[in-house]
């Protein structure tokens, strides 16, 4: 499915891999630090997604998400950019949580609770994408985020499978 021509998409990678058919695409490609390399010339991806937050698009999909940038996917995900998608490196989705918990957490120092309150009510769906023995990529498992934490301070978030390949 294609987003309308209308819509604004602003996409933040480490590396180039996504190229969007659409015509209204703002592309941040990060520019991390290297011996050598003056401090004003480095552009994290944390970076490139704020600068995408400042630009006022209206979907934001970064690339692989493998730290503190995720906790400004998240804002912008909570402010108006619904329908945002990001990738991470997990075994399931159960994994793919405890890691969005963590990155947030490394971002912006807070309890876990609150933490895991913030990707509850952000993010709706895990899609976990496996490589299998043959070499095929498949959908394992599709779970719905849900908005209930435990009682206790570390509450982890719950999810409910919709879809699981056997």
């Amino acid at each position: 499915k294609h987003w309308d021509e209308d819509i604004r998409v602003g996409v933040a990678e480490d590396a180039p891999e996504l190229l969007l058919t659409q015509s209204n695409v703002a592309y941040l490609k990060s520019s991390p630090w290297r011996p050598g390399t003056n401090l004003n010339d480095v552009a994290t991806l944390e970076w490139c997604v704020q600068q995408l937050n400042r630009m006022r698009v209206d979907k934001i999909i970064v690339g692989e998400t493998r730290g503190k940038e995720l906790f400004n996917f998240l804002q912008a995900a909570n402010s108006g950019c619904e329908g945002s998608l990001t990738t991470l490196h997990a075994t399931s989705p159960k994994l793919c949580l405890q890691k969005m918990s963590q990155f947030v957490v490394q971002a912006m120092p807070q309890p876990v609770r609150v933490a895991n309150q913030n990707i509850a009510n952000t993010v709706d769906l895990i899609i976990q994408l496996e490589k299998l023995p043959n070499g095929s990529h498949k959908v394992t498992s599709i779970e719905e985020v849900s908005e209930i934490l435990g009682n206790d301070e570390t509450a982890s978030i719950a999810t409910t499978p919709l879809v699981a390949y056997k």
